[in-house]
């Protein structure tokens, strides 16, 4: 019994030496695809686009979201913050076949489910 419980602590740390050097490699990568790795390099600027960085790209036009409860939201982009929180102006909203017009709103951020530039 006592061989038997050595073997399984030793199992136990085989596995978690395994799973640390897993981890270690996968925070050394950014994945840019399906199962696809890209090793990072400190001087190189990270491949992904940041939400933020592409919410201030997109200052000044059109936008598509779709919130949580299923209404999509259309119009133009005049501010933003940390949060997301949306300021936009000229807006239409569609809620299945039902559409109208609200000029302008804030948005709260984690009512958004995706963004998309019109």
């Amino acid at each position: 019994m006592e061989e038997y419980t050595a073997f399984q602590r030793k199992r136990t740390e085989i596995n978690n030496k395994h799973y640390e050097k897993i981890v270690t490699e996968i925070m050394n990568h950014t994945k840019i695809g399906k199962g696809i790795l890209l090793k990072r390099e400190s001087s190189l600027p990270s491949p992904m686009a940041l939400p933020l960085d592409t919410l201030e790209k997109a200052m000044n036009q059109k936008l598509l979201l779709l919130l949580k409860d299923g209404r999509h939201i259309k119009g133009k982009l005049l501010g933003f913050d940390e949060y997301m929180n949306l300021v936009i102006d000229d807006v239409e909203e569609t809620k299945g076949e039902t559409k109208r017009r609200l000029g302008k709103i804030i948005l709260r951020g984690s009512n958004i489910v995706s963004i998309s530039l019109s």
